[in-house]
C-alpha cells in the first residue's frame, strides 16, 4: 500500500469549468479518433478492391492459357485472400468508430 509523503500538498482543486473543458476536450478526440477509424477503413477497402482487381486479371489471364498458370493461379489466391483480410479490418475499424462515438 503507498502511503502518503511528508510534505505533499495537494494541487489547486478543479473547478466546474474545469470538468467542463476537460469534458469538451475528450469528446473531441473522441470524434477525431472516429473520423480517423472511418478513414482507414475507407482505405482499406479501396486496398481489399484492388487486390480484388489483381485477382481478376490474373484469373483472366489464366483462362487465356499463360503459359505459368500455377504462378497466377498462387497470385489470384493471395490477392483474394488479402481482400478478405483487408475487409474484415475496414470493418473492425467501422466498429470501432461506432463504439467511440457512443
Amino acid at each position: 500500500m503507498r502511503r502518503r509523503t511528508e510534505g505533499f500538498t495537494a494541487g489547486p482543486s478543479l473547478g466546474y469549468d474545469d470538468v467542463e473543458q476537460a469534458e469538451r476536450s475528450a469528446e473531441r478526440a473522441r470524434i477525431r479518433a472516429a473520423q480517423a477509424a472511418r478513414s482507414a477503413a475507407r482505405s482499406l477497402e479501396k486496398t481489399a478492391r484492388l487486390h480484388e482487381r489483381v485477382a481478376e486479371v490474373d484469373e483472366q489471364t489464366v483462362r487465356q492459357g499463360a503459359s505459368s498458370t500455377d504462378v497466377h493461379d498462387e497470385s489470384a489466391a493471395f490477392h483474394r485472400q488479402s481482400a478478405q483480410g483487408d475487409y474484415k479490418l475496414a470493418a473492425d475499424k467501422r466498429n470501432e468508430a461506432d463504439a467511440g462515438e457512443s
